[in-house]
C-alpha cells in the first residue's frame, strides 16, 4: 500500500482454508476473582492458537454479554477480552443459597443457561462444511451437588458454625437426608446433560477443547469455610465434567495444569493438520440415533484419537409404524 494509506485487513483468498474456532467464555462458571486469570488465558489464545486465516466467533454465557459472530479480524477478540468478567457463584454463595427441587437453584440455572448457549452455537456450526471446527470452552467445570454437608451445616469442620442451625449431629443428619434426597440423582443428571451436549458437538463434527483457567487447583483455605474433604470432591467433579465433554468429542481437557502455553500449542498442532473422512451408513434405521465410530491407522507408532460416537437428529414427522 502507498505510504499514508491505511487499508482494511484482507480476508483469505481461499474461503475453505483455515480453521473455525468458537471461543465460549462460560462466565457463569468462574468467579470475579478468576477474571484476571481468564483474561490472561484469552490473550494467550489470541496469540498462540488463532492465526491469520482462521475464522472464529466469541460468545459468553452470562453478563459479560460478548457476542462476536464469525470473523477473521483479531481486533474483535482483543476488544472482547477487556469486557470479560466472572459472575459464577463462590463457595459461600453456594452453601448459603436456598435449595430448590433440584438442589442449589442458582447453580442449576447457571448450568442450564450455559448449556443452552452451547447448544445454540453448535447448531450454528452445523452450516459450516468441510472445515476443522473446534470449540474452546473456558470454564471452571460443573457440579450439580457441591458441598452437600456444608450446605446443611453438618460437615466435620464447620458444622454448627457461622449461624447454621444444625448444632445437633443426629438432628442435622436427619434434616440433611430429608432436605437433599431430591438431589441424589444430581451426578446422573449432570452426566446426562454433558452426554447430550457432546452428542450435539459430534453431530456437527466439532471437537471441544475445555480449559480450566484455575490451573492447578489447591484445597481451599480456612477463610472459605469449606471442609477440605468436600472441597476435594467438588474439584474432582468439576474437572471430570470438563474431561468427559472433551474426551467424548475427540478434544482434550486442560485441567490441573498451569502450562497453558504448552496446552495451547498442542491444541494448535492437533487442529492444524487433519483429514476429513466421510462415509455412508450401511444401516439407515432412523431409530438407531447413536452411532459408534472407530478409526484405525495401519502405520506403526501412531497415536490415534478421534471421537468415538455421534448422535443423529431425531427424525422429523410422525414416528414409523411398528413392525
Amino acid at each position: 500500500a502507498p505510504e499514508g494509506i491505511i487499508l482494511p485487513r484482507a480476508t483469505p483468498a481461499d474461503p475453505a482454508a483455515g480453521r473455525v474456532f468458537v471461543v465460549l467464555i462460560d462466565d457463569l462458571h468462574f468467579t470475579a476473582t478468576d477474571t484476571p486469570l481468564v483474561r490472561a488465558l484469552l490473550k494467550k489464545v489470541a496469540s498462540t492458537l488463532i492465526h491469520p486465516g482462521d475464522m472464529f466467533a466469541v460468545f459468553s454465557t452470562g453478563p459479560s454479554s460478548i457476542e462476536i459472530p464469525m470473523t477473521y479480524d483479531h481486533s474483535h477478540l482483543m476488544s472482547a477480552i477487556s469486557r470479560v468478567s466472572g459472575h459464577g457463584m463462590g463457595y459461600r454463595d453456594i452453601m448459603d443459597a436456598r435449595d430448590g427441587a433440584q438442589g442449589p437453584q442458582g447453580l442449576r440455572y447457571n448450568a442450564h443457561v450455559a448449556f443452552s448457549t452451547a447448544y445454540q452455537l453448535l447448531g450454528d456450526l452445523e452450516r459450516v462444511r468441510d472445515r476443522r471446527k473446534a470449540v474452546v470452552l473456558i470454564s471452571n467445570g460443573y457440579d450439580f451437588d457441591p458441598f452437600p454437608q456444608g450446605r446443611a451445616g453438618t460437615d466435620q469442620v464447620f458444622g454448627g458454625r457461622y449461624g447454621t442451625p444444625w448444632t445437633d449431629p443426629e438432628r442435622g443428619d436427619r434434616f440433611l437426608a430429608l432436605g437433599q434426597q431430591h438431589n441424589k440423582f444430581a451426578d446422573a443428571d449432570l452426566s446426562s446433560e454433558l452426554a447430550a451436549l457432546a452428542g450435539a458437538a459430534n453431530r456437527v463434527n466439532a471437537a471441544v477443547y475445555a480449559i480450566d483457567p484455575r490451573g492447578l487447583v489447591t484445597i481451599t483455605s480456612v477463610s472459605d469455610q469449606v471442609d477440605s474433604t468436600e472441597m476435594r470432591t467438588h474439584i474432582g467433579k468439576t474437572t471430570s465434567s470438563l474431561k468427559l465433554l472433551a474426551e467424548a468429542t475427540g478434544g482434550i481437557a486442560v485441567v490441573n495444569d498451569n502450562d497453558f502455553d504448552g496446552a495451547l500449542k498442542r491444541i494448535d498442532a492437533e487442529t492444524s493438520d487433519y483429514y476429513i473422512l466421510g462415509y455412508y451408513l450401511g444401516d439407515r434405521d432412523p431409530n438407531r440415533r447413536t452411532r459408534r465410530v472407530e478409526v484405525k491407522v495401519r502405520r506403526p507408532g501412531v497415536d490415534v484419537r478421534s471421537r468415538g460416537w455421534y448422535r443423529m437428529k431425531a427424525p422429523s414427522g410422525p414416528p414409523p409404524p411398528e413392525r
